[in-house]
C-alpha cells in the first residue's frame, strides 16, 4: 500500500493516523467501513489512480482493494 491509497482510507473512512494500517484488516469488521464509505473510497481510488474497478469486485480487506488498484495501475501503465 502506498501513502496516497491510505490517505483515501484514512480520510474517507475517518480513521486516526495513530491507527496503523495493514493489508490484512476488514473494512466493515476491523476499520468500521460500511458499504457506502466502501463505494466513496473506491470511486476516490478510482479517480485518484487513473483507473476504472469493476462494479462486480466485493473487497473484505485494504489488501485486496490494494491488489485490485496494483494489477489495474501495470496495466495502465502507471
Amino acid at each position: 500500500m502506498n501513502q496516497k491509497f491510505e490517505g483515501i482510507i484514512r480520510s474517507i473512512g475517518e480513521i486516526p493516523e495513530s491507527t496503523v494500517l495493514d493489508e490484512t484488516q476488514r473494512f466493515e469488521a476491523d476499520l468500521d467501513v460500511d458499504s457506502l464509505a466502501l463505494m466513496d473510497i473506491i470511486v476516490n481510488v478510482e479517480a485518484e489512480f487513473g483507473i476504472e474497478i469493476e462494479a462486480v469486485h466485493r473487497f473484505a480487506t485494504l489488501g485486496e482493494l490494494w491488489q485490485q488498484v496494483e494489477l489495474l495501475s501495470a496495466g495502465a501503465g502507471i
